[in-house]
């Protein structure tokens, strides 16, 4: 069983990079974000009052939940969305992936859990095959300008979906229903990240594209709705520092989305850093050129996907 939440964790969010991409051009990032989760809760739920779920919960565990829609559900993904307008999501995945590092790092300070070599081996070995599948990518960046800060951005939603898996397992060890739990973080992060859409002054415009509505059906059903549950499942059963190997893995499943040739070497070093520690019981194409600037996000210079990556990246994104 841990097997199958794992893998189905990383094939829905490595994925869910890529469609991230057809979310940006026309959009703001915030605005986004706040239909995916408004949607999201909504699915969640309705789901609850479908199948009897009790939804009533006493104020520490709203607390909770605020803390984990604001971390997990809100500001992380604005800032995955606002990198991904200034770098490829394929570079934005791979700085995302740092996240294991924080995972162990806040697991042991705020939950008191040991460190093991085996995890800070398997966190380090996952990372190198990771960078290796993206050389071509990280050897052509150049961290200046907007590249600074599609980097600047990633690593910040890294750390904040971290500490929203750290609530995530706090909420855990509380006995509050992975199902629960999931909705009302979804639905308070709605609020969040709605609240921070309207003090920005961002309209909350709609794009009727095919591109845009497929994109947001499958990062709310999927990406959100089974990723989110799948994935804190997974963290109950073998703890967030380990769960966080899913997030390193994210980079090489949706490597295979973008249809770039995998690095043997760095896939199977990735690969077997990750297999090792989930035994243990306890998109990915460049940023397109020339996209229209977000009303209140300031514009970014953007390289052709040809130029950036070689060939072997994909034209279409």
């Amino acid at each position: 069983m841990t097997f199958v939440l794992f893998s189905v964790t990383v094939l829905l969010w490595g994925s869910s990079f890529y469609g991230i991409t057809f979310q940006l051009g026309t959009i703001a990032p915030e605005v986004s974000v706040t239909y995916r989760f408004v949607l999201s809760a909504a699915v969640m739920f309705g789901f609850c009052l479908a199948t009897k779920r009790s939804l009533r919960f006493g104020w520490r565990a709203h607390a909770l939940f605020l803390a984990l829609g604001t971390f997990l559900f809100s500001l992380n993904y604005i800032g995955i969305y606002l990198s991904e307008l200034y770098i490829s999501s394929g570079l934005t995945s791979v700085a995302f992936s740092i996240i294991i590092i924080f995972n162990i790092v806040f697991a042991a300070v705020l939950l008191r859990t040991r460190i093991s070599a085996g995890v800070l081996i398997g966190a380090f070995t996952g990372l190198v095959g990771i960078a290796l599948i993206f050389w071509n990518d990280i050897a052509s960046f150049e961290v200046v300008g907007s590249g600074a800060k599609g980097i600047g951005f990633a690593l910040l939603a890294a750390m904040l979906a971290s500490l929203g898996t750290i609530v995530a397992a706090r909420g855990q060890r509380m006995r509050i229903p992975v199902v629960q739990l999931t909705t009302f973080g979804m639905g308070y992060g709605a609020l969040v990240v709605a609240m921070v859409a309207i003090a920005r002054g961002q309209p909350f415009t709609f794009e009727w594209s095919v591109a845009y509505v497929g994109s947001m059906i499958y990062l709310v059903l999927f990406a959100s709705v089974v990723g989110f549950w799948f994935f804190f499942t997974l963290v109950g059963r073998i703890g967030p520092e380990r769960a966080g190997y899913a997030m390193v893995m994210f980079a090489a499943a949706f490597d295979g989305v973008r249809g770039i040739s995998l690095d043997a070497a760095g896939g199977a070093r990735g690969a077997r850093g990750t297999a090792g520690q989930r035994s243990r019981p306890g998109a990915l194409t460049p940023a397109r050129g020339g996209r229209r600037p977000v009303r209140g996000v300031a514009a970014a210079t953007f390289t052709p996907a040809e130029t950036r990556c070689g060939s072997t990246c994909s034209s279409r994104e």
